[in-house]
């Protein structure tokens, strides 16, 4: 029961409020302390270790600790006592450093104007998030995680590690802890391009919205809009390669591709960019699963394939014959003995779940929805989708909210 809470408000603090909740064991310290530092500490020092150590220790029940180290990156914790552990909100940032203030926090901090690169890189990491909303992002976590109803108190830390100069890491150390940082973002991409690989949807979203955290302030361009195309172009190419592993057809695959490198290039706000990074995640994820779930014969494969590619388009058994290079009646034989079906039955049936998808994920109006998915009538298409669903399209539209 505990663990599903975990999870479930894990799923939430990236979903709702776009930053990290971990649950860290008490006889995790080395963990916490990892957790709590920056390039810049020392966590092998002996007043880092004490200070973290004797923090835990004289951690209350029902109290949220508010953490703000000297960088502005700010965390929120809580002890969670029937478990031994510590649930920790962030980091986060309230606001984006200019690079005026980069140089005063390395003034305050008594850090050369050499570490200013590793400052960036530091802060450019940390995602952004108004203290207000983590806030209440935590209070629901005591709530939901500790079966606590009573509202918790709120208490400052003042760590005070990351002001002097002598308490500071060794450069061994400084380039220990960036190269973590990279090896992590790797490690995430790796798996997220595995997941799309499986087929398994629920992971690549869960993934792929913690490459978005990682990489919410990484710069690779002059300008917002520039950085975001950047990113989900790589992105495109990446799960690209992982959906050519699954074994979909290479031609379904370039379309995909070519398609969402279109939009990626005409989509001029940055702010929609997560958006395409998801529905492509999501589109390549559906195909790999197709694609290890089909079970035929290349030419009956081939066909499928073929049809899911231009469902738009009008398809007859013989322009598909022709594309699989046999005879019509053979197609069909084959396609209705392997699939169950006949090929009419499952183009319209191919055509109803996407519509399906466009009714539950855009705003498209059903004047739309039936020509986009190949359809030649609307009566039609409201016969079909009654047949394969038992309701209406405007019945279906209206029972999902989107009227």
């Amino acid at each position: 029961m505990k663990y599903d809470a975990v999870s479930i408000m894990q799923e939430n603090a990236i979903h709702l409020a776009g930053i990290q909740l971990n649950e860290i064991k008490l006889n995790q310290m080395n963990k916490l302390k990892r957790s709590l530092s920056t390039p810049f500490t020392n966590t092998r020092s002996k007043q880092y270790q004490e200070n973290v150590e004797t923090f835990v220790q004289e951690m209350r029940p029902q109290v949220i600790y508010h953490y703000k180290n000297h960088f502005d990156v700010q965390y929120l914790m809580f002890k969670h006592k029937s478990e031994q552990s510590i649930i920790i909100i962030g980091p986060f940032l309230e606001n984006r450093p200019s690079e005026k203030m980069c140089h005063e926090m390395l003034l305050a901090s008594n850090l050369h104007i050499s570490k200013l690169l590793s400052l960036k890189q530091y802060l450019l990491q940390i995602p952004l998030c108004q203290y207000k909303k983590a806030l209440t992002l935590c209070r629901l976590a005591t709530k939901f995680i500790t079966g606590k109803k009573q509202l918790f108190d709120i208490e400052a830390i003042a760590f005070k590690f990351h002001r002097v100069i002598e308490e500071t890491s060794h450069q061994k150390y400084q380039y220990e802890y960036e190269l973590s940082l990279v090896e992590h973002r790797y490690n995430i991409e790796n798996q997220l391009l595995i997941a799309i690989e499986k087929g398994d949807i629920e992971m690549a979203y869960q993934l792929l919205a913690e490459i978005q955290l990682l990489v919410s302030g990484l710069k690779r361009a002059k300008n917002d809009i520039n950085n975001a195309r950047y990113k989900t172009n790589i992105l495109n190419v990446l799960s690209r390669k992982a959906l050519e592993k699954a074994g979909a057809n290479v031609l379904v695959i370039d379309e995909i591709s070519a398609r969402y490198a279109r939009k990626i290039d005409d989509t001029i706000d940055a702010s929609q960019m997560d958006d395409i990074a998801k529905a492509l995640v999501l589109e390549y994820t559906e195909l790999a699963n197709r694609a290890h779930a089909l079970d035929h014969s290349p030419i009956v494969t081939k066909v499928i394939q073929y049809i899911e590619l231009n469902l738009d388009k009008s398809l007859t058994l013989q322009e598909l014959a022709d594309y699989a290079k046999v005879s019509k009646t053979y197609l069909s034989k084959v396609f209705n003995t392997e699939t169950k079906q006949s090929l009419t039955d499952y183009i319209n049936h191919m055509r109803i779940k996407k519509s399906i998808e466009l009714l539950e994920r855009t705003a498209m109006p059903l004047s739309d929805v039936y020509s986009y998915v190949g359809f030649k009538s609307q009566s039609y298409f409201s016969k079909c989708f009654k047949t394969y669903t038992g309701q209406t399209p405007l019945q279906f539209k209206k029972q999902i909210g989107k009227m």
